[in-house]
């Protein structure tokens, strides 16, 4: 049950962040981090799952901008980002990261 509440406050969260974006993030996005997060054990991880992405992601772009590789005005998709932050906390869960 408790998991049920997670899925459903994650659920309302990255919709209310969609709709807040106007685009910037894509549904297809905002359905990978609600199965994500349903999958994650406890609420925080959530949060972090968020963190972790955009800093990857983040970093990713800043590096493309230096490296003249990358437009401003190009898109990035941010499933791969997603999927290794989802990686991230599960190693860090499990005692294998820090």
């Amino acid at each position: 049950m408790i998991f049920l509440n997670f899925f459903i406050s994650y659920f309302t969260f990255f919709h209310i962040l969609y709709y807040l974006s106007k685009g910037g993030l894509g549904y297809g996005d905002i359905k990978v981090y609600c199965v994500f997060s349903h999958k994650l054990k406890y609420f925080f991880e959530g949060i972090y799952l968020l963190a972790f992405t955009f800093v990857y992601a983040g970093f990713f772009a800043l590096s493309l901008l230096i490296l003249k590789k990358l437009k401003r005005e190009l898109k990035i998709p941010l499933v791969p980002f997603i999927t290794l932050s989802y990686l991230t906390i599960i190693l860090i869960r499990e005692g294998l990261l820090w």
